[in-house]
């Protein structure tokens, strides 16, 4: 709950921002693979790898940051309950770096602004998936994975065939989603085989 009033209240405060602050957050902190690489080629600066964490934060509109949020709140509360806070905005932290690394090496060096919590989100997701089956619900756990199924297979159709009615014009990054969806399912694989989830 806490991370999701933290991603609206810096969405809100980024919406009150004066233009030249808006410009500068994003040219600084958003993910925009033309500048990740042509940092990367300049030499290595640990400074350049700040965009892989701080574009989790950023958001296009409103609508873009509830939904995250709303993800969040009913597959991230999920994981929190099974492996702690900590554990959890690590896992979230974690995914949105796995999202941010996927969709730099599916696109290359493109001109995009990639910004969000979809990553972190479908970690969550991802994450959820070995938790369904360590229950012994089986009706449930056939219907949570139609739902994620459906999310994921949603996510792709409108990533490659364009889903600009529903996001404001803007594009959706399915390739930083799905790089979160693999990082989250295969943490929560080896928390759970570390016996700590």
């Amino acid at each position: 709950m806490w991370l999701c009033i933290g991603l609206v209240a810096i969405f809100a405060v980024y919406r009150l921002a004066p233009v030249a602050a808006q410009n500068w957050t994003l040219e600084n902190l958003a993910l925009i693979p033309v500048l990740f690489y042509a940092q990367l080629r300049g030499g290595f600066d640990p400074a350049a790898l700040l965009p892989l964490l701080s574009y989790n934060f950023l958001h296009h509109d409103w609508m873009h940051v509830l939904i995250n949020a709303a993800m969040l709140l009913a597959f991230g509360s999920l994981i929190e309950r099974h492996v702690g806070t900590s554990l959890f905005l690590s896992l979230f932290l974690l995914c949105g770096v796995g999202g941010g690394v996927a969709q730099l090496l599916m696109t290359g060096p493109q001109v995009a602004v990639v910004l969000g919590a979809s990553a972190g989100a479908y970690g969550a997701i991802g994450a959820a998936v070995p938790l369904l089956f360590s229950g012994n619900l089986a009706s449930t756990r056939k219907r949570a994975l139609i739902f994620i199924a459906v999310i994921m297979g949603l996510n792709l159709v409108l990533g490659l065939f364009g889903g600009g009615l529903l996001t404001g014009g803007a594009a959706i990054a399915w390739q930083s989603h799905l790089g979160g969806f693999i990082t989250g399912l295969l943490l929560m694989t080896v928390l759970r085989r570390l016996n700590w989830a």
